[in-house]
C-alpha cells in the first residue's frame, strides 16, 4: 500500500446508505451537551418515508402511522 492509499479513519459520524443517488452522506453524530448529556439522534423525514406519504411504525404490539399532510406537515396516528 502506498502512502496515498492509506485508509482514512472515520470521523464521529454515521453513514446514511439511503441518501439520494445511492451515495452515502455523512450524518453528524449526536452532539453531547456541556453537561455530558447525549442529544437525541436526528433523522430526516425523507429518509424514513422514501418518497411515500405514509409509513407504518410497529411499537410493541401497536401499529402507528406517520403520514404527510397536503400542507407538508407530519402527523402520527395510533
Amino acid at each position: 500500500m502506498t502512502p496515498s492509499e492509506t485508509p482514512q479513519t472515520p470521523d464521529k459520524s454515521t453513514e446514511n446508505p439511503q441518501s439520494a443517488g445511492g451515495t452515502s452522506v455523512p450524518v453528524p453524530a449526536a452532539p453531547i451537551t456541556g453537561s455530558g448529556i447525549k442529544q437525541p439522534r436526528q433523522v430526516r423525514s425523507e429518509t424514513l418515508l422514501h418518497g411515500d406519504r405514509e409509513l407504518q411504525i410497529i411499537h410493541g404490539d401497536e401499529i402507528y402511522r406517520l403520514s404527510v399532510t397536503r400542507q407538508g406537515k407530519l402527523i402520527l396516528h395510533k
